[in-house]
C-alpha cells in the first residue's frame, strides 16, 4: 500500500474537505479538524468566527440546510511551512452553490490553513477565508 508523505497527506485533507462539504457529508468534514480548531469565515458572514469542532457543527447545522448544493473546488496549493507536527498552507478556492429556491451564489477567495499532526494524521488547527476583492477596474454590464 502506497504511503504518502506530508505535503500529499496534507494536501488530502484539503481534497476531503471539499469533497464532503460537497456531499453534505458534515460528520466526516468535522473529523478533519482538531478538537480545538479555529474556523473564520467572518469574510462572509459577519461573527462566523469559530472556536472549537463543537462550535463549527453547530455553525453548519444551522447554514447547511439553507444549501440546495455545493461544489468546493480548490486550486494552486502551496505548502508555506512544514514541520514534523504542524504545516501551513494557502489554497485559491472556487465555491458554486445555490440557495434553496434557487438562487445561485458564488465565492472565489483562498483559504489559510494550519495543520497539526495528530495520532499520525493531519487535522486542521485553523482555517481561515479571505474572498478575493472584485477587479474595480472592470465595467458591470
Amino acid at each position: 500500500m502506497y504511503k504518502m508523505n506530508d505535503k500529499e497527506a496534507i494536501e488530502d485533507v484539503l481534497h476531503r474537505y471539499a469533497l464532503y462539504m460537497s456531499n453534505f457529508e458534515i460528520e466526516k468534514a468535522l473529523d478533519l479538524f482538531t478538537e480545538d480548531a479555529i474556523f473564520d469565515e467572518t469574510s462572509v458572514i459577519p461573527g462566523a468566527y469559530l472556536d472549537g469542532r463543537e462550535s463549527l457543527r453547530a455553525f453548519y447545522a444551522k447554514y447547511s440546510p439553507m444549501m440546495v448544493d455545493m461544489m468546493h473546488m480548490y486550486f494552486n496549493f502551496i505548502l508555506t511551512d512544514l514541520s514534523e507536527n504542524e504545516a501551513s498552507t494557502t489554497t485559491t478556492l472556487l465555491l458554486e452553490s445555490s440557495y434553496v429556491g434557487g438562487q445561485p451564489n458564488r465565492l472565489k477567495g483562498y483559504w489559510e490553513d494550519k495543520f497539526r499532526k495528530i495520532d499520525g494524521e493531519w487535522k486542521f488547527s485553523y482555517r481561515k477565508l479571505t474572498l478575493f476583492p472584485e477587479n474595480p477596474n472592470l465595467k458591470k454590464t
